[in-house]
């Protein structure tokens, strides 16, 4: 059975924060692991032909359900800074505890900059341009075109910069500019090489699908980027855009440059994705898209949609990627708990993902309004949260995970029972769990059958242990976050003098939370012949 995905919480952290960057679209967001904190830099306002090259940073609490406090504004030491244009990309640097930009010079060709952070706090530093070298394996023109509005990640194997796509200074049409190049940075040596990335299917070796505006990760168990959706412009101006549902894999095991394949993209439920299957998301660009590595999964936000209609629709829908697997992602729509942000262009709104915890951070973002007043430009801060738990509403929810173990030799009955219960609300805990087991319910025919108790006594009311259950991805499983937690096993066992009657036994199941309340609820099952699977029924 597939998990059940945890939507999530939505929560709005701006009224909340007691300084803010001002409203803008494409931010770059990254997660600084040295301090714990979201960074964002750069962006524009499309309205004013305004573009950004400032640094904000939001410090993280280490409450995983606590709101943040402010953004705090990283001060440049030096005058130089890198040029303000649009569809700048950006990394955090562990190693070198810096920021590193990837964007456009005075006549179109690439420039990479770096913020090197100056002290602890890291709220001042200084920019320097990167003075690169193109490396051997280069097949790109020199020198090497910016490529803007692509999509960079940090490949924490190599140590260096990936840049898929993006497009380069406007070419008349059908081409445009858009591009399948790959640029890469090695961050230790200042060299960059550009290469096409190649479909390796293609007999004819075609290069993998133009775009600009894609998402992308890097899968680091499978040594891998993840590249998704975007657009392609074709065609004579002003011809449609051609919005993009693919997703691709560049594999580093062997190759340094990349093996590049299309990937078999599939629903929750195991249907392969078409156009008409709602299990996965319809073709987009301009979305959020942030890499949960510890959860082996990317979480979409938002983005522009491919439908004919004038401005082309935004969205508010959240799609979780899970790529678990080497050939194959999976799509889960989530529906978080409380109202979120309203509909955007959300990679225009930066997003990053709390490495720390299960919270995901979106600032700023546009949507494009046929009317007055024009286009919405945003600048919230809201935060999609795992942890938090929705308020419990006084069900346990049971779930026998071994039914019966018959021994018709020994003549005798042993059944293990564990239970899951749904989660408690923020600020409640779990005190106690007890199961009880009803010996009068214990209906062993013929009259005199012994019930021999389990492991803690002859009591009626047996203690239990309860435990979070593992990181395995099945239902259940809290850190998946479902909602579910599992106490138990319990083993009772008991003389079956005539195995071939019906028998019945009654369990009943207590959680004590720390506000002094209690919830029960009874099961009992009906046992009929050895080897037959058993059934159970609510006390009413």
């Amino acid at each position: 059975l597939e998990a059940v995905p945890n939507p999530g919480a939505w929560f709005d952290r701006t009224a909340t924060l007691t300084a803010t960057p001002s409203a803008r679209a494409n931010p770059n967001m990254m997660f600084d692991t040295t301090r714990r904190r979201v960074l964002l830099f750069g962006g524009r306002d499309p309205g004013t032909s305004t573009e950004f090259n400032d640094i904000w940073a939001l410090a993280l609490p280490a409450d995983p359900v606590a709101a943040p406090t402010t953004w705090e504004s990283v001060a440049a030491l030096t005058p130089s800074a890198p040029p303000t244009t649009g569809g700048t990309a950006a990394i955090y640097d562990p190693v070198r505890d810096r920021i590193v930009v990837m964007t456009g010079g005075p006549t179109g060709e690439l420039e990479v900059w770096a913020f090197d952070f100056d002290d602890a706090a890291g709220l001042d530093g200084t920019w320097s341009e990167i003075s690169l070298t193109v490396g051997a394996s280069n097949t790109l023109p020199v020198p090497i075109a910016a490529h803007l509005f692509g999509a960079a990640v940090y490949d924490p194997i190599r140590d260096r910069m990936l840049h898929f796509g993006g497009i380069t200074q406007p070419q008349p049409p059908p081409a445009f500019g858009f591009t399948s190049d790959l640029l890469i940075v090695d961050l230790g040596t200042d060299v960059v090489t550009g290469v096409v990335a190649i479909d390796e299917a293609s007999p004819t070796s075609e290069p993998v699908t133009p775009r600009s505006l894609p998402g992308a990760v890097f899968d680091v168990e499978r040594n891998r980027m993840i590249v998704y959706g975007g657009h392609f412009q074709f065609g004579a101006v002003p011809a449609d855009p051609f919005f993009l549902g693919d997703a691709w894999q560049g594999e580093f095991r062997e190759d340094p440059l990349g093996v590049w394949t299309d990937l078999d993209r599939r629903a929750g439920d195991g249907t392969i994705c078409t156009p008409t299957n709602l299990g996965c998301p319809t073709d987009r660009r301009n979305f959020s898209f942030a890499n949960d590595s510890p959860r082996e999964r990317a979480v979409m936000y938002g983005g522009m949609m491919g439908a004919p209609t004038t401005p082309r629709p935004s969205t508010d829908e959240v799609w979780q990627m899970r790529y678990h697997e080497r050939g194959r992602i999976i799509w889960d729509r989530l529906e978080p708990a409380l109202p979120g942000p309203t509909a955007r262009d959300a990679r225009s709104a930066g997003a990053v993902f709390d490495l720390d915890a299960a919270r995901m951070f979106v600032f700023g973002g546009i949507r494009p309004e046929s009317g007055p007043p024009g286009d919405l430009l945003f600048d919230e801060t809201w935060e999609l949260n795992w942890d938090f738990r929705p308020p419990f509403d006084g069900q346990v929810v049971l779930e026998f995970n071994h039914w019966a173990i018959f021994n018709d030799g020994l003549d005798a009955a042993t059944l293990e029972v564990s239970k899951d219960i749904a989660a408690v609300p923020v600020g409640l805990t779990v005190t106690g769990a007890r199961v009880r087991v009803d010996p009068s319910a214990f209906v062993f025919p013929p009259a005199g059958g012994v019930v021999v108790p389990g492991p803690g006594g002859p009591t009626p009311l047996d203690t239990v242990t309860f435990v979070p259950m593992a990181d395995d991805g099945t239902r259940g499983d809290d850190i998946a976050g479902d909602g579910i937690f599992k106490i138990g096993p319990v083993t009772y066992s008991g003389a079956i003098g005539a195995p071939e009657l019906p028998q019945r036994i009654v369990f009943e199941v207590s959680i004590d939370l720390s506000d002094g309340s209690t919830v029960s609820e009874g099961v009992w099952l009906n046992v009929v012949e050895a080897g037959t699977v058993v059934t159970t029924t609510p006390v009413v």
